[in-house]
């Protein structure tokens, strides 16, 4: 209500009129929103005061009749009128209740519009035609509750380029008012979005009658170009944003800090709360010096405003990506693509004279029936792809035949039987294939073939049977073959369709005869010879198989064409038949007399579908072919995914992380312009088919030999915008706050015997490392054992003494001694085996620890001594029930301990107190240990 903006503070009121009754009763709600009860109920009261004056309801009165008049609604128009008034006031009662508050800044950037000639009072109003087009506009498009949120526009700036504003929502969780703004600022990149508003604007200053002249006139060429989110407050965290939210405040700060931090540095953060981002840096230096200036540096950096300022920036980067995937269709012919035709049977019947083959063997009768076959083929013009089966011929002479011919539609299919029928039902036609099956017979090498037909057997009649009708598969496989000596060049086009059926038919034999082609399924169609003869291409169909099968079927084809002797065979037939066969031209006769095939090569196959495993591959070779044909254009860790090949197209999405919305807009133009373009399309088939050429799977070869990539279709393009974005958006670091530094140094204990080394290094009492270095000779293994408690720690060696050289070589001591600053306990050795010598020694060693100097052997288990014996006592040795567990277990594990000649060796050796350590003795009677003794001299 405009009229309230004088007495509250812009966007801390929402106005609802709830009803207006048939007396004309106006029921409203107004809540009032402030930081304190005391505040917003003194607010409330102040609309209150305000609602019972008289001159306000006046002007409430004439702010509703003007708007009533623009209306396009001449009921409404002829409703208010001028004698309408508010008479009036009457205040109900308050409720008061605690809210959320998000609020969502953003900026619009303006042009055509020059608010420098305005009053501040005229810029006022201009800001209010914004307010109430940008809630027109969010509200119309259900993006906005007007019961809940409201739309502030805060400052316009001196020369008008730019307009900021909040939007306010009150009530809603932070999930809710996150998804809110998402949809409103998603809304508001849209260009049509900014149209509309800069419509309504131009619309409203220039109609209202209580606008000023100078606003309508800057506003009436006003535009808005662009929207900028510019932050959020108000909103939380969920815990799955927060973790988002770690990564990138760690990112930052690690990012900020760069060389000052040491190498395998890391960065933690713990927390994100309340305004307070938590975190901790884990470092390895070489001392406590280092480690003292280390985090000196790190705090005076972090106490640089231009320090911060980094790490604010590669939040706010972080924070504005936005997901976007694409939706995209290939259309790739021949992929995954099954081929159904119609095929139409036609039986019938040729009855013949002079034709005896009652005394003939079924292989006989079997090579005249495919005299026949090939006759009709060759006399009767059958569409390409027909199939003739000769099914029988009876003692009386009977030819019985089927003729199906395929088409792609049954009304084709069904009128190529009809023409076959009628042809065969012409004398010319039965004569042809008369003459044919003649000529075929007299070159037959079966003596009695040749007698039973001769020039007195005669086709007399054809008699057609029915049709029957069926949809089956059908699945093609084109290869070349390599030819030599042949020109057809001095052939005519009738001559070069001779030549045709020469190579038809040299193949179809070949292959039949070694049992890879049926030819009551299958038919071979020669449909080019080149223009030198060097090259004859072919189509292998196949009908009624599964793909499986078909599949299986072209791999048997196309390895026995690769084979030599098979086109040798070929060739000699083509020769062979072009030769003998009286209705020869002597051209082609002559063309094909020298004919050599010297190799196939297989061109592609249509029709077959993939099966789920070979759809997955194939699937893999189209991501990797896409992404791999947009190169740069895709952003770093864009991902391709295919989903689904079916039917020649190969569906896909991209989904790609980037800045903003304008850059993924961009992105998402230059990947359909890249795919737009037929390099681009044939770069992906060239991958596609190499990839698929190379594979173990013969079947997935001919599924995709002959791929084709056509086009590409953008489906659709979605933008996510991590609801984390808004939580973050507009953040500011400001400052930073040293916490406690922790430097812990590692305590190292080295014992050297000669050229063997061994180091123990325990860091804090957690984890314990060591060396057992035999310079010269490699490195010898240990392993390292933590009790339950985390505190005790065991040594095994896993090989015996005596295999560590120089220990067995009788130069060196037989014992080793074996140190920590912490318990070692004998029963969780594991006790080289070695030969019991005769007489034990003890070798003075080196313990070497930053915290004291030279020190002697150490001594046998004794009561603890006060922590003032102990230098070092407040690290792992202040706790006197952790030496008395060590004592306790000492004395149950080794009893005889005392009878041993080291044992009195090492009793009179306790002197001098200095550091106290735990230290095991390695020596052929065993393992001993030495607990919370004193060095010696």
């Amino acid at each position: 209500m405009k009229e309230l903006d004088g007495i509250l503070p812009p966007g801390s009121y929402i106005v609802t009129v709830t009803s207006i009754d048939e007396n004309g009763v106006v029921q409203y709600e107004i809540t009032t929103y402030a930081e304190s009860s005391a505040e917003a109920n003194a607010a409330a009261s102040s609309v209150s005061t305000a609602l019972s004056q008289a001159s306000t309801l006046t002007s409430i009165t004439e702010f509703v009749f003007e708007a009533s008049q623009a209306s396009s609604d001449s009921s409404i128009q002829s409703a208010i009128t001028s004698s309408t008034s508010i008479v009036s006031h009457t205040s109900g009662g308050t409720t008061e209740s605690t809210t959320t508050k998000v609020t969502s800044t953003g900026q619009l950037s303006v042009v055509g519009f020059d608010p420098s000639v305005l009053t501040p009072a005229e810029k006022e109003e201009a800001k209010h035609f914004f307010e109430s087009a940008i809630t027109q506009e969010l509200v119309s498009q259900g993006l906005l509750q007007e019961g809940s949120s409201v739309v502030v526009v805060t400052d316009i700036s001196s020369d008008g380029s730019s307009v900021q504003y909040d939007i306010i929502f009150y009530g809603l969780t932070s999930t809710e008012a996150s998804s809110a703004i998402t949809d409103v600022q998603t809304s508001l990149s849209n260009t049509s979005t900014l149209a509309s508003i800069s419509s309504i604007v131009q619309e409203e200053s220039s109609t209202s009658s209580s606008s000023a002249a100078a606003v309508s006139s800057s506003l009436s060429t006003m535009s808005i170009t662009e929207n900028t989110q510019l932050g959020t407050t108000g909103l939380t965290l969920s815990p799955a944003e927060e973790e988002i939210a770690k990564i990138y405040f760690e990112e930052a700060i690690t990012t900020s800090l760069g060389s000052i931090l040491p190498p395998g540095s890391t960065v933690t953060v713990t927390s994100v709360k309340d305004g307070v981002v938590s975190y901790e840096i884990t470092m390895t230096v070489s001392s406590s010096e280092v480690a003292e200036s280390t985090v000196t540096a790190i705090e005076s950096s972090l106490a640089e405003q231009s320090t911060l300022e980094d790490i604010t920036s590669s939040v706010e980067t972080a924070s504005s990506s936005i997901s976007v995937t694409t939706s995209s269709d290939l259309s790739v012919l021949n992929l995954n693509q099954e081929v159904q035709v119609v095929g139409v049977t036609a039986t019938g019947s040729f009855a013949t004279t002079n034709l005896d083959v009652s005394s003939f063997t079924e292989e006989q009768i079997s090579e005249i029936m495919g005299y026949f076959e090939d006759a009709i083929a060759q006399e009767v013009d059958l569409p390409v792809g027909s199939i003739v089966n000769v099914t029988s011929i009876d003692e009386n002479g009977v030819v019985q035949y089927e003729i199906t011919t395929y088409a792609e539609s049954s009304a084709e299919a069904n009128a190529a039987a009809s023409s076959v029928s009628t042809a065969l039902s012409q004398a010319s036609t039965l004569t042809s294939i008369t003459e044919s099956v003649l000529e075929a017979s007299q070159v037959s090498s079966d003596s009695s073939i040749q007698s039973a037909i001769t020039s007195s057997t005669s086709i007399v009649s054809h008699t057609a049977g029915g049709t029957t009708e069926s949809t089956t598969s059908k699945v093609t496989s084109t290869g070349q073959l390599s030819v030599s000596g042949f020109d057809p060049s001095v052939l005519t086009s009738a001559e070069i369709e001779e030549a045709k059926h020469y190579f038809e038919s040299a193949i179809t034999q070949e292959l039949v005869l070694q049992g890879v082609l049926q030819e009551d399924s299958s038919v071979v169609v020669v449909t080019d010879i080149s223009s030198d003869g060097s090259s004859v291409q072919y189509d292998i169909i196949f009908y009624g198989l599964t793909s499986t099968e078909a599949s299986s079927a072209i791999t048997d084809v196309q390895t026995s064409l690769s084979n030599t002797s098979t086109l040798a065979s070929i060739s000699s037939i083509v020769q062979e038949e072009s030769s003998s066969s009286s209705s020869s031209s002597a051209a082609v006769s002559s063309s094909l007399s020298t004919v050599s095939i010297t190799e196939n090569t297989q061109l592609g196959t249509t029709g077959l579908t993939l099966s789920p495993e070979e759809e997955e591959v194939a699937k893999s070779y189209f991501e990797e072919a896409i992404a791999t044909s947009l190169g740069s254009i895709l952003p770093p860790g864009s991902t391709v995914a295919v989903a689904s090949i079916k039917d020649g197209v190969v569906s896909y999405e991209i989904t790609m992380t980037v800045s903003s919305s304008e850059v993924a807009e961009a992105t998402v133009t230059a990947i359909e312009s890249s795919l737009a373009d037929q390099t681009t399309l044939q770069a992906i088939e060239t991958n596609v088919v190499a990839s698929a050429t190379e594979s173990s799977k013969p079947s997935l070869m001919n599924a995709m030999s002959e791929v084709t990539v056509v086009s590409n279709t953008l489906v659709s393009t979605t933008s996510e915008i991590p609801l984390v974005n808004n939580a973050l958006s507009g953040v500011t670091v400001l400052s930073n706050t040293a916490g406690i530094s922790t430097i812990t140094e590692p305590t190292v204990s080295k014992v050297t015997f000669d050229q063997l080394t061994m180091e123990i290094i325990s860091i804090n009492g957690t984890s314990v490392t060591h060396d057992l270095l035999n310079q010269g000779k490699g490195q010898q293994s240990f392993e390292t054992i933590l009790d339950s408690t985390g505190m005790i720690v065991a040594l095994t060696i896993n090989d015996p003494i005596s295999s560590f050289s120089p220990l067995d070589e009788g130069e060196l001591a037989n014992t080793i001694e074996i140190c920590s600053i912490m318990p070692l306990v004998p029963s969780q050795l594991t006790r080289p085996v070695v030969e019991e010598s005769s007489t034990s020694s003890v070798t003075e060693s080196e313990i070497l620890r930053p915290d004291a100097g030279r020190s002697r052997l150490l001594t046998s288990p004794q009561e603890p001594q006060s922590d003032e014996s102990y230098p070092d006592s407040t690290q792992q040795r202040d706790d006197e029930s952790q030496h008395e567990a060590a004592d306790d277990a000492l004395l149950d594990s080794h009893d005889s301990f005392s009878k041993r000649p080291q044992y009195s060796t090492l009793r009179g050796l306790q002197q001098q107190q200095e550091a106290a350590d735990f230290c095991l003795l390695l020596s052929p009677g065993g393992a001993d240990l030495s607990s919370a003794g004193q060095p010696t001299e």
